[in-house]
């Protein structure tokens, strides 16, 4: 009878010790193994999303770039097209041809005239408008812009002092040197040679070397004019200083 009732409580003790294992299993489950697949697929879900993310800043950072690089070019385009219109349409005015203005207004030529009262320098500053510069220039490029001019100005300064003073002294100079006169035309040269072949004499001597000193000086303001032209249109291919920072 003892014998029965041990091994009564013992297979109860046998089922109870199964039902707390499956107890104790079902635990274990869902508080150490279900959590650790939740975790697990949680990394995987934030490296996926990471690896997303690091390509979508890949794409925005390309984006960027290029937005950075359009910008650059655009405002190289309007940079350039400023600096144009601003030396053939401004500046360039200055240069205009003086003799065909004067005959057709009836005036009488007179180039040493032109040279003394045209200050090119003066028209030039006149003609640079800072305020307008600076609207469409950056900072750096509007003050190298800035330098450019005044280097212009110190040299149609130079120039034009350097040109009276040939002009001053040109008759002078002529007298002992008479290679330094502008040598006649193949027409006026041909209408001497068939005046010589009559015997006869245009001008006299005098009046020759005055006709050449006039001669020369002409071709010398016409010189001038050109070298002042060339001058002002060196600014249209400046070297622009490297940009500081990016664009904004």
């Amino acid at each position: 009878m003892v014998s029965g009732l041990c091994d009564k409580w013992l297979g109860r003790l046998s089922h109870a010790s199964q039902i707390l294992l499956c107890v104790f299993s079902a635990w274990a489950l869902y508080y150490t193994v279900i959590p650790l697949y939740k975790i697990a697929t949680l990394e995987e879900r934030i490296a996926q999303r990471e690896s997303e993310l690091e390509i979508k800043n890949l794409e925005l950072n390309n984006a960027r770039v290029a937005i950075e690089e359009a910008k650059a070019e655009l405002y190289v385009i309007r940079r350039d097209d400023y600096l144009r219109k601003m030396v053939v349409g401004d500046l360039l005015e200055c240069t205009e041809p003086q003799l065909f203005r004067m005959v057709s207004e009836g005036e009488e030529f007179d180039p040493y005239k032109i040279v003394v009262e045209r200050i090119y320098s003066r028209c030039i500053n006149e003609s640079f408008d800072r305020d307008k510069a600076q609207s469409n220039l950056r900072e750096e490029d509007y003050r190298y812009l800035s330098g450019v001019v005044d280097d212009l100005k110190s040299t149609l300064i130079d120039m034009r002092e350097t040109m009276i003073s040939d002009m001053d002294t040109l008759e002078t100079r002529a007298r002992k040197d008479k290679a330094v006169l502008e040598p006649k035309g193949p027409s006026l040269q041909g209408l001497d040679d068939l005046y010589s072949s009559f015997g006869l004499k245009l001008m006299s001597e005098e009046q020759e070397f005055e006709d050449a000193v006039r001669r020369t000086i002409f071709a010398m303001v016409m010189d001038y004019s050109g070298r002042v032209h060339s001058e002002i249109l060196k600014l249209r291919s400046i070297n622009w200083p490297e940009p500081l920072e990016p664009l904004q």
